[in-house]
């Protein structure tokens, strides 16, 4: 997750600075270099001065003060959503899609954490949806599974289940493992379907299921360090607003988002029927090929012998701008006419079969915003 640059401590504290050909440049401290919690640190001054008669007096350092505290152990993490710009973009069908998180220890002692992964705003249709209902998102399963409609979990490659809040494994400072959702999206999805999936990282005491309690009543010294949560307001990596604040509490917890949308080709067909040549006496229109001259010049019944043009057209609305391709369009040619021929215009190819007495026209690719046709004419019985 983002730091929030308006509620982080200021940028002193949190960066080394370092000079280099004469530029400022800023990196951020290992985790791992901090001193480790519990670590005894102590203090001692050397006092000496001058006597009355001139002689050089040093104390004897047990005569002397010594200031001793212990390092409490921090609290921080940090939960980044590793998805360009917060989103990822998946197809209806697709599957094994991938959502990662990285979550790194920031404190200065080893940590466990606990994942919680949550499904907000779900729309996508889960593993028991069907086309026409009601959707509140992909289905979660606690096992590896490839079944349509759900998501599960991984850390660090292993399957872990989010729903019992166990230790997802223990992190020394400054070491990172990666979160990952996997999604099996349902092949009834549409274009523009959502599902927004948020990641938290709880801290656990090493080696346990225990969350970590903040502690501040130990004495400065005391051999039990204080516990200290030290995790700053973050932000959503998916979101723009300064004040859209992923987790706004130092409470040892981060958290971060990934957008899962669905980018579909939106296809509507229509198909209409015109006489195109009645095959009154004169006429030289030939409905095989759709040549020649008609009769009447503007024919309208369709009488037997006469001349049908049928006009299918399909056209992609999508609104995520996703081209559809393969379109194939399977035409059984009605009772009480025979095949005579086809334009294929913007198919190919566009083949009759006599065998099923279908035409069947395949067109590669169909842009959003744009439209594809092609023509059958029959002859009628």
């Amino acid at each position: 997750m983002i730091p929030n640059p308006f509620k982080t401590l200021a940028l002193s504290t949190a960066l080394a600075v370092v000079f280099a050909g004469g530029a400022m440049a800023q990196v951020e401290p290992d985790p791992s270099e901090q001193t480790a919690p519990g670590v005894s640190v102590q203090n001692t001054i050397a006092l000496s001065y001058d006597g009355a008669d001139g002689v050089r007096i040093d104390l004897p350092e047990d005569d002397l003060p010594t200031a001793t505290f212990t390092v409490a152990r921090k609290i921080d993490l940090s939960v980044t959503a590793q998805a360009s710009e917060g989103e990822i973009t998946v197809a209806p069908g697709e599957t094994s899609v991938n959502l990662d998180f990285v979550v790194r220890n920031l404190g200065n002692g080893t940590q466990g954490f606990n994942i919680n992964v949550t499904n907000t705003g779900g729309q996508l249709p889960g593993s028991s949806d069907e086309l026409g209902g009601t959707f509140e998102g992909l289905t979660y399963s606690a096992s590896v599974t490839s079944d349509l409609g759900t998501y599960y979990v991984l850390v660090n490659g292993e399957i872990y289940d989010v729903s019992d809040g166990a230790n997802a494994g223990d992190l020394d400072s400054g070491a990172e493992y990666t979160v990952r959702i996997v999604a099996n999206i349902p092949s009834i999805a549409t274009d523009g379907l959502a599902d927004l999936f948020e990641v938290t990282a709880i801290a656990l005491v090493a080696g346990s299921n225990t969350e970590v309690e903040e502690i501040r009543t130990n004495a400065l010294d005391s051999e039990t360090p204080n516990v200290v949560f030290a995790d700053a307001a973050t932000l959503w990596s998916f979101g723009s607003e300064p004040d859209d604040t992923g987790d706004a509490q130092t409470n040892g917890q981060d958290a971060d988002r990934t957008n899962l949308r669905v980018t579909a080709p939106v296809i509507t067909a229509t198909k209409t029927a015109a006489v195109v040549d009645e095959t009154l006496p004169g006429s030289t229109f030939n409905c095989g090929t759709g040549s020649g001259t008609a009769t009447p010049a503007t024919p309208v019944a369709a009488i037997p012998g006469a001349c049908v043009e049928y006009a299918i057209t399909v056209t992609n609305n999508s609104p995520s701008e996703t081209a559809a391709t393969n379109i194939v369009i399977n035409d059984l040619i009605p009772e009480n006419t025979s095949f005579a021929g086809v334009t294929p215009t913007d198919f190919e190819p566009v083949v009759y079969a006599v065998g099923t007495n279908t035409v069947t026209a395949t067109l590669a690719t169909l842009e959003h915003g744009t439209s594809a046709s092609f023509t059958i004419r029959v002859t009628i019985d």
